[in-house]
């Protein structure tokens, strides 16, 4: 019994030891602009500013400071569904998102075309479907 828990001891250690040098080798073959390219698409890293600029607020809503109306609301949508207090999200988060929208919102122009392009997106993904 002493031998068996002995040769599991040493499978562990050896586990962490290559999990340590992938770690190490995945470290040396990117570089911090590598990583912060891979990651500052999809999420807003740092605090909030106290009074919100229309820089921050196009970062919330994942959107240009120049987009649409119509893009500005779809954005928004999206993301008061997923962090609504309601459906289990966080007030603070919701309230942030709706500060972004009514800053963007009031400057923003409305796009005529908007709604065709995303009528086309939808027939274009319901042919490819079928």
């Amino acid at each position: 019994m002493v031998m068996g828990s002995k040769y599991i001891g040493r499978a562990v250690d050896a586990g962490r030891e290559a999990a340590k040098a992938e770690r190490e080798a995945l470290n040396k073959t990117t570089t911090t602009t590598d990583k912060q390219s891979l990651f500052s698409k999809r999420f807003y890293e740092g605090g909030f500013e106290d009074p919100m600029s229309k820089r921050e607020a196009a970062l919330i809503l994942g959107c240009r400071e120049s987009a649409s109306k119509e893009k500005i609301n779809d954005r928004y949508r999206v993301l008061i569904r997923l962090n609504h207090p309601d459906m289990g999200g966080s007030p603070l988060i919701s309230a942030k998102i709706n500060e972004a929208k009514n800053l963007l919102y009031p400057t923003a122009r409305s796009d005529p075309n908007y709604t065709r392009e995303q009528e086309r997106k939808k027939a274009r993904s319901a042919k490819k479907e079928e």
